[in-house]
């Protein structure tokens, strides 16, 4: 993807929520642009530098993650992001078989 880089960029800040329970032990991949650039543990956050242009962002863990969110990054500021599991129940089996991207 070309992201139309033409600035030094911004601040992209994630954090995770500390309030559920489901995945309480593991951490998250934040991944810009398809390509890992952290991890988040419950109750935590990252920041990373992101060059000026459009980027997607999404957050992952094993097979399953969060939809995909397109941002335009602009010069200078910073971008803050929460993410989390999306459902507190164990056992909802659709989230790990069919709606893989509905489970953060």
């Amino acid at each position: 993807m070309d992201d139309g880089a033409t600035g030094s960029g911004s601040r992209l800040l994630v954090s995770r929520d500390r309030t559920r329970k489901r995945d309480k032990w593991r951490a998250y991949r934040v991944l810009v642009d398809g390509v890992v650039v952290g991890k988040v543990r419950r109750g935590g956050s990252v920041a990373v530098e992101v060059p000026t242009g459009r980027h997607m962002i999404q957050v992952k863990i094993d097979w399953c993650g969060s939809p995909k969110v397109l941002v335009t990054v602009g010069t200078g500021r910073e971008y803050r992001m929460k993410c989390g599991p999306r459902l507190d129940r164990p056992h909802d089996l659709s989230l790990i078989t069919t709606d893989l991207d509905n489970y953060l």
